[in-house]
């Protein structure tokens, strides 16, 4: 009796841990989407030079170190791509 509870105990918790691993990599599945497509709206605005897009894209505090070493904030960011 106590051996078929002890079982069936067992076979509850390890179900339940599978779902909750699911759900996990369903998350992060999601997640990782969510960051593709971000990249995709910021490069297809870069491309575009699309300022307004950028604007919305990219927070208030980005900064953009460029290949000389040069940091640009978000306004110098979005000013010199308007400028191009």
């Amino acid at each position: 009796m106590t051996r078929a509870i002890t079982l069936t105990l067992l076979l509850v918790t390890l179900s339940i841990v599978a779902t909750g691993q699911a759900r996990v990599r369903q998350s992060a599945d999601d997640a990782a989407q969510a960051v593709r497509q971000a990249n995709e709206r910021y490069n297809e605005a870069i491309r575009l030079k699309n300022s307004a897009a950028l604007s919305e894209i990219v927070s208030d505090d980005f900064l953009l170190i460029n290949r000389s070493g040069q940091v640009l904030t978000k306004t110098e960011f979005l000013a010199l791509l308007s400028k191009s």
